[in-house]
């Protein structure tokens, strides 16, 4: 939330040097403009400032800790304008001097940013630079006269913003930046900014009703105050964490009192005033949390404000709400229940009289119902906790001390769903594991990667703060220990940090720790080196490459694919050594608990909009393949427990990942024997290791003619076609789906391949109903089971690519019974089920007449109305305007006759008919039509007479052919509900139009089957939205020449003749 540069894509591959990101050009550029910066007389000096934010814009952290490193003086720099800034009086003084002098703050503090948040290395580089602390803090001082001055100049506060940002930084990463901080009067001027904070929300939400009306003055943006609230709470926890002097001063000096006035503004809503309040009372209950923290004066201070009740109704009304059966907290109700917890829990702790007031209290508001219970039982762990820390601490010399209190804590993180939050915030208590990673001693190093695996896992805050204490270097240490439970559990902690996080991915490469991983596969089997620490290892190499085409690239070039292929041949041809204790459908978790298998991959992405090609990667999310995604489900650390199976399920996996949408990796895995090693595992009884081959299988051939040449060879499709045909499993089945849908991609061969009448009755049997499903011995279809949605998403795939542009298999498919079975998925609740239907009806009746009058025959083109909208970007729609498009004149003359029978449905006695109707509509009067008749044959008549195509193409043509309203709800997920004659006319005539203004036989059409009769009828009967409509279509129709349009003109006049002569 600290505003970090976003990163641009890293130029830099493999383990080349951060300076290799700038060459000799840009190196001179930046060291020229630095030059000019300090050059108080150079008149450029602020063009070249700007420059100098040029070179960090989007730039990732590697070039960021170049720039701001010791290579450059771009810190020194930046620190001696605000010295400028300090020496004329502040940000508020510089209005009065001259343009050379006038330093941009604004541009100053957001290089800062850049340099030092975005790239936390830089902090101590910063740290080292005489007054950079103390200049910072000088800003805060402006803030009397910056928030007097908002109403003119809101950016003023927005300085003061930046700068607690860059402070907060300094002070969570670097505790010596506290003692400047004090120095520079910081806790005063903190102070002063969260009390100007203060006024401001008590004006905006505090006003009382019994108050006159009072007009607030004019504010700044409420996303800079929501900023600068939550910097100043976050700034003073920091501080108040790493000094006693400065938690004293700022407790009894006047912060903790503001932050109480605030917090009774914010919490005890039901609904905060704004979605961001959220996170401001979060932000002020930790600082509160950290201002009492075993300061009894301070703790008897939320006593004596009447805080106490407060906090507990709010706390009662987050706990209510989360512990209701079949309840949905808010996202509101966790965070504030949580840190209210926190609070509550510091104000007794180490203060025997508060303990009983708070119990006092809690029974007043509870009535010893069950929040006293809650509260209690979390006190006795919170305690429990900070004494098993404080004895580790004393402890520290004796291991057996250290490793017993380690995995009490260990216990403890286990025991409430709220103990790692709480033990998160404990002062120094996640400081505390980091420092026992660095003992030498196994016993207390493995101890201490438990306790850590079991906070991280269950924490995503701890997750977040581990990565900013830069934590991932010490776990790199680990992996160098040779007990291998040390190894493993350091691999999994690894693994959780990179499942979630793009930073830490991105770190694990920076930092050659995704290096070591690999080189720990390479060097399997070994002493050091079993199973379980070639299945972690590999786990995390699945993860770190997780949507890194840089990390990707890494491991190609540092030779880590052969081994990851040598490892999964290993592990294959030891299939049978698997171990009693992981039967077929489970199998031990990381562990050693036996959890059900969820076999997936990586998250499906969406098929491209080629008619041919719907391009998938996986059937599922990979960091939910073990865990299922939420902390609960995460696995216990200990030995892993690992079988040849498992680890060749997951070999599978990483060997997806890193060659997923990567051609050199494809080649290379090709090479190195990947795919005949995939199908020699589908030649298993084991279903999880097929899902998992088959996962892969789709990786290395999607878009790869090398692996789409491989699978054409008869020894190849005869193990999947085998597989299709014998196998069960749903995973199995989705998984072949899918790989036929990219074997056949493009390719001729492939088609002729898979294409056989058994395959094709195979996969529309997945389309069926539940009542006909495939028969070996029969052409139709035959009872069976229902098929799951995804199953059914993946076999429509197959037949979009298996029917592109190859009239065989269309001709197949329609003799099997399969274009009602395709066109019924158009009904499917599921989106994408709908959207693949339309492609592979579209590809079916493209340049096939028997095809489309089966279709139209079938209903399909009512169907196929159904799934069009407005929506320009929309998939589905533009597919099922091609498809009706496609139909050709069995398609038109079935919308012709929809129209016909939606204008018959709109006929009533004309005495039936209001007046209103009539004007509004012009449902009556003949001359109306003629009028209407003559406007469209003569206004601009002449610009009209093009070739057919001439500055038409196709996107054009589908733009002006589909403009529909949505479907009503009804009607949304492609159901059959009623549609109205109006609603009718407002599907058909946009299709219609669409058709005859593009293709000269459709005009034709149109022309021979009296469809111009038809359309001209309903100018009398329609309301204007429709009338217009009709006109376009009839504009459209005589568009071939004006001799052939003036017979078509007579025609249509002939019903409504009418003695007034034409204008």
């Amino acid at each position: 939330r600290h505003r970090p540069v976003p990163p641009a894509v890293t130029v830099v591959v493999g383990s080349m040097p951060a300076e290799a990101a700038l060459n000799k050009a840009d190196t001179s550029r930046l060291v020229e403009c630095i030059r000019t910066v300090a050059d108080r007389s150079n008149p450029n000096r602020w063009v070249a400032l700007e420059q100098l934010r040029y070179f960090c814009d989007g730039a990732d952290t590697e070039l960021l800790e170049v720039i701001g490193g010791s290579r450059f003086s771009s810190l020194g720099v930046l620190v001696g304008l605000l010295q400028e800034v300090d020496d004329l009086g502040g940000p508020s003084a510089l209005a009065g001097t001259c343009e050379l002098a006038r330093v941009p703050v604004g541009f100053v503090l957001q290089l800062l940013e850049a340099l030092l948040c975005s790239a936390p290395n830089n902090l101590e580089a910063y740290l080292k630079v005489d007054h950079g602390v103390r200049l910072l803090v000088r800003l805060l001082a402006s803030v009397d006269v910056l928030a007097q001055s908002q109403a003119t100049d809101p950016s003023g506060l927005v300085l003061v913003d930046r700068a607690c940002n860059v402070l907060c930084y300094l002070t969570y990463h670097h505790r010596d930046a506290v003692a400047p901080f004090v120095a520079a009067d910081g806790v005063a001027l903190v102070t002063r900014v969260l009390q100007h904070v203060h006024a401001h929300y008590n004006r905006t939400l505090g006003r009382p009703g019994s108050a006159p009306p009072s007009r607030p003055p004019p504010e700044a943006p409420w996303a800079t105050w929501e900023g600068l609230a939550r910097n100043a709470a976050e700034l003073i926890s920091n501080v108040s964490s790493a000094s006693a002097a400065a938690q004293r001063d700022l407790a009894l000096g006047g912060a903790l009192r503001t932050v109480l006035d605030m917090l009774s503004l914010f919490i005890g809503k039901a609904v905060p005033a704004h979605a961001s309040h959220t996170w401001v009372a979060e932000e002020l209950l930790l600082a509160a949390s950290k201002l009492i923290w075993c300061l009894p004066r301070a703790q008897t201070m939320l006593l004596e404000a009447g805080m106490l009740e407060t906090l507990l109704r709010a706390l009662g009304l987050c706990y209510s709400r989360i512990s209701a059966p079949g309840g949905m907290p808010t996202q509101h109700d966790i965070v504030l229940y949580q840190a209210t917890v926190l609070l509550m829990l510091n104000v007794q702790l180490e203060n025997k009289p508060m303990l009983d007031e708070v119990g006092v209290a809690i029974e007043r508001v509870s009535r010893g119902g069950e929040l006293a219970a809650r509260l209690r039982a979390l006190s006795a762990v919170y305690d429990q906790m900070f004494d098993v820390c404080e004895h580790i601490d004393l402890n520290h010399f004796h291991s057996d001390e250290v490793v017993g209190g380690l995995q009490l804590v260990t216990r403890l993180l286990s025991s409430e769903e709220e103990a790692p939050y709480l033990f998160v915030h404990m002062n120094g208590r996640l400081d505390l594991l980091m420092r026992c990673l660095s003992n030498i001693d196994e016993e207390v190093l493995f101890a201490a990667c438990c306790a850590l695996h079991c906070l991280i896992s269950r924490s995503p805050p701890a997750r977040l703060l581990f990565l900013r204490k830069r934590g991932i270097g010490q776990l790199f240490d680990c992996l160098h220990d040779y007990n291998t439970s040390i190894i493993t559990t350091s691999l999994q902690i690894l693994c959780l940090l990179a499942a979630e996080s793009e930073a830490a991915r991105e770190e694990m490469r920076r930092e050659e720790v995704l290096l070591g991983v690999l080189r720990i596969v390479e060097r399997f089997p070994a002493e050091d080196v079993t199973l379980g620490v070639l299945d972690a290892a590999l786990e995390t190499i699945s993860h770190i490459v997780l949507d890194s085409p840089i990390n990707q690239e890494y491991i190609r070039t540092n030779g880590g694919l052969l081994p990851i292929v040598l490892a999964l041949q290993y592990c294959y041809t030891r299939l049978g050594e698997r171990s009693a204790s992981a039967p077929n459908r489970h199998r031990a978790a990381l562990g050693g608990a036996t959890t059900t298998i969820d076999r997936t991959a990586r998250p499906a992405t969406a098929p491209t909009a080629s008619r041919g090609r719907d391009h998938h990667h996986g059937y599922g999310t990979l960091s939910e393949r073990h865990w299922g995604g939420d902390g609960d489900s995460w696995p216990e650390a200990g030995e892993h427990v690992a079988d040849a199976l498992k680890v060749t399920e997951t070999a599978c996996w990483a060997l997806g990942n890193v060659v997923f949408r990567h051609r050199e990796n494809q080649r290379e895995a090709l090479q190195a024997g990947g795919l005949a090693s995939c199908l020699r595992l589908l030649e298993t009884p084991e279903p999880d290791a097929q899902v998992a081959a088959l996962n892969l299988l789709v990786n290395l051939t999607d878009t790869n003619l090398e692996a789409q040449r491989i699978l054409s060879a008869p020894a190849s499709s005869e193990v999947l076609l085998s597989l299709l045909a014998s196998s069960t499993d749903d995973g199995v089945l989705r998984g072949l789906c899918l790989l036929l849908s990219h074997a056949v991609w493009n390719h001729r061969p492939n088609q002729e391949v898979y294409g056989s009448h058994s395959t094709l009755r195979q996969l529309l049997s997945f389309l069926a109903p539940p009542d006909r499903r495939a028969s070996p011995d029969r052409r139709a279809l035959a009872p069976a089971g229902a098929s799951s949605e995804g199953l059914v998403l993946y076999a429509l795939m197959a037949l979009v690519n298996l029917t592109y542009g190859n009239a065989e298999v269309q001709r197949a498919v329609r003799e099997l019974g399969g274009v009602p079975v395709v066109q019924q998925q158009l009904t499917s609740p599921m989106y994408e089920v709908r959207r693949s239907a339309s492609f592979c009806l579209g590809n079916m009746v493209k340049d096939n007449s028997q095809n489309a009058a089966a279709l139209v025959a079938s209903g399909g083109v009512e169907l196929l109305l159904l799934c069009l909208n407005d929506e320009d970007e929309d998939e589905l729609s533009k597919t099922a305007y091609s498809t009706i498009c496609q139909l050709g004149e069995a398609g038109l003359c079935r919308l012709l006759s929809l129209v016909t029978q939606a204008a018959a449905g709109l006929r009533e006695p004309a005495a039936g008919r209001t007046g209103r109707q009539s004007e509004a509509g012009g449902y009556g009067g003949a001359p109306r039509a003629v009028r209407v008749q003559d406007e469209m044959l003569e206004e601009d008549f002449d610009d009209m007479d093009l070739e057919d195509g001439d500055g038409i193409d196709e996107a054009v043509s589908v733009t002006v052919a589909r403009k529909p309203p949505p479907p009503p709800l009804g009607r949304e997920a492609g159901g059959s509900a009623a549609v109205s004659p109006v609603e009718r006319l407002e599907l058909c005539l946009p299709v219609v139009n669409g058709m005859v203004y593009t293709l000269a036989e459709m005009r034709q059409v149109l022309a021979d089957r009296g469809g111009l009769d038809t359309i001209l009828g309903l100018l009398l009967t329609t309301p204007p939205h429709v009338q217009a409509r009709t006109r376009r279509v009839c504009n459209a129709g005589k568009r071939p020449s004006v001799p052939r349009a003036l017979p078509l003109l007579e025609k249509m006049r002939a019903p409504h003749e009418v003695a007034a002569p034409l204008p």
